[in-house]
């Protein structure tokens, strides 16, 4: 009598965890009409919050290369696949399609480009450093700074966004982020001072450390929350960074030996940097 051959248990392989990512778009306004844009976009921020992981909303007052730039981020857990999943429903609502036709001719150029959160960003979120996800839920709590702190208690809030355009090579990016990891604490100690000339205070937040995915490559893009009591934000960041450059204290020194490090090994050909104003509805203002 045949015998049945003996199976063997086989193991599969562990299902593939799908990685966030995040979607910057940058919208172009013709000038004369920025005002008609932002009157439109705020008066139809009930549907994108409603509908898109909506984590920041803003404009640039300064730096960077353009002015007029809406410039808003989201935050999809359920990658791509949930980013076509919900744009394509929005994209369907007889209301959206209205907002659309409302600021079309109101918007010059569109870009949107795909970026992830660096690995100590998404592993080591806590009272350093708030990350994209913790602005979608209302009733997180946590060591990490929550929902409840985003509202600036009468102080002027700006955001700061940095970018780095890292050289080009095989494991530039791993090595920047490495450096990066070791000096950004102190970096956060140098922005949140309190200085003499402005009488200002400012309290600062780490949001998020990107890298990009689709569009330019080899990019980095640092993104801080200033709120400050007192006279003017914008004049205390300054001059705690000048202050910085004039020499270091103890607090800031692993900051300025990353980036001598940085710029030894040539990791960084350029960066910038660009202050913004959120938004009314901006979930992170």
């Amino acid at each position: 009598m045949a015998t049945a051959p003996a199976t063997t248990a086989s193991s599969s392989p562990p299902p593939r965890t799908t990685t966030p990512l995040v979607e910057l778009r940058e919208y172009t306004l013709h000038p004369q009409y920025a005002q008609e844009y932002m009157q439109a976009t705020v008066e139809a921020a009930p549907l994108r919050l409603a509908h898109l992981p909506l984590c920041f909303f803003s404009l640039p007052e300064t730096g960077g290369e353009q002015l007029h730039v809406a410039t808003h981020v989201y935050y999809f857990a359920g990658g791509y696949a949930e980013r076509q999943e919900k744009r394509s429903a929005l994209a369907a609502r007889p209301d959206w399609k209205l907002y659309i036709d409302r600021i079309r001719p109101f918007v010059q150029s569109q870009k949107s480009t795909i970026w992830v959160e660096a690995p100590f960003i998404v592993n080591q979120r806590n009272s350093e450093c708030l990350g994209l996800a913790s602005l979608l839920n209302s009733n997180e709590t946590s060591s990490s700074p929550s929902s409840s702190d985003l509202n600036t208690d009468g102080g002027e809030s700006i955001l700061e966004i940095r970018r780095y355009q890292l050289s080009f090579g095989q494991g530039t990016l791993h090595r920047f982020l490495e450096l990066h990891q070791k000096g950004v604490r102190a970096k956060k100690a140098a922005l949140s001072t309190t200085t003499t000339t402005t009488r200002t205070t400012t309290t600062t937040t780490l949001v998020t450390v990107l890298c990009s995915e689709l569009g330019p490559m080899n990019q980095v893009m640092e993104i801080w929350r200033h709120v400050g009591v007192g006279s003017s934000t914008v004049d205390a960041i300054l001059d705690a960074s000048r202050e910085q450059q004039r020499h270091d204290s103890p607090e800031t020194l692993p900051w300025s030996q990353a980036m001598e490090q940085m710029e030894q090994e040539h990791l960084v050909m350029h960066y910038s940097t660009s202050i913004h104003k959120p938004t009314s509805f901006s979930p992170l203002r």
